[in-house]
């Protein structure tokens, strides 16, 4: 098997927010996903705050939604993804979208693409 290295450069993100929802943009990517700008930053808010009752609220409270129903439309779309899964104590992250960024400056990316 031939096989290339490709270096990319060091890409300098603003803070933890934008971190995490470039490493989401290139998790959806690899599994063939597309999230539209509102889903990233939903996910993207529910990752760093943890997916609750109150996560839900303040997605209307940060205007990113306006109403209820348009977040249980969202709340929707992301469980038919598989982003929000039916755990023993009710609704949570899919562990493969759990990610423990707040404290980490750093963050390295590797995968290989197979054909």
């Amino acid at each position: 098997m031939k096989a290339v290295k490709i270096s990319i450069e060091d890409l300098k993100v603003g803070n933890t927010f934008d971190m995490v929802r470039f490493i989401i943009r290139v998790i959806t990517l690899t599994k063939g996903l597309h999230l539209s700008e509102t889903e990233l930053y939903a996910i993207t808010h529910f990752i760093i705050n943890g997916y609750s009752k109150l996560s839900r609220r303040q997605l209307i409270e940060n205007k990113l939604l306006t109403t209820e129903f348009a977040v249980n439309n969202l709340i929707h779309r992301l469980k038919k993804n598989q982003f929000i899964v039916k755990t023993a104590f009710g609704y949570d992250l899919n562990p493969d979208y759990k990610l423990n960024l707040n404290d980490i400056d750093i963050v390295k990316l590797e995968f290989l693409i197979k054909k």
